[in-house]
C-alpha cells in the first residue's frame, strides 16, 4: 500500500515485522510521512477508541467482563450470547485486538 511505501522511503528502512503504519490524520489514503507512524494492532485499536472512530455494542466495562469470564473458563460462544455480540468480537477482545487492556 502507498502509505507503507511512503513511510519506508521517508524513514530509510523497512517496516519491522509485527508493526503496521498508522495514520495520525485518520485518512487511510494519506501518504504524507508526517502523518504516518508505526504501531501494533493494539496501538491501532487504542488510537481508534481514543479518537472515537468506531461504534460498538460494548464498552470498557463489558470488555473487562469478557476477559474475566474467559479467564474463568467460560466458552467464547457463551460469552458472545451473554452480551449479544459476535464470537469474533469476543475472540478479538480476549486476544487484545479489540478493546486492548490499558
Amino acid at each position: 500500500m502507498a502509505h507503507r511505501v511512503s513511510w519506508e522511503k521517508a524513514n530509510g528502512r523497512e517496516i519491522p515485522d509485527g508493526l503496521m503504519v498508522l495514520h495520525k490524520c485518520d485518512n487511510p489514503l494519506c501518504v504524507r510521512p508526517e502523518h504516518l507512524f508505526l504501531g501494533t494492532a493494539s496501538d491501532n485499536a487504542r488510537d481508534m477508541l481514543k479518537k472515537m472512530r468506531r461504534q460498538t455494542k460494548i464498552n470498557w466495562e463489558i470488555a473487562e467482563s469478557i476477559r474475566r469470564m474467559h479467564a474463568k473458563g467460560v466458552q467464547q460462544c457463551q460469552i458472545a450470547e451473554r452480551f449479544n455480540v459476535s464470537r469474533a468480537l469476543v475472540c478479538n477482545v480476549v486476544k487484545g485486538m479489540s478493546w486492548p487492556q490499558s
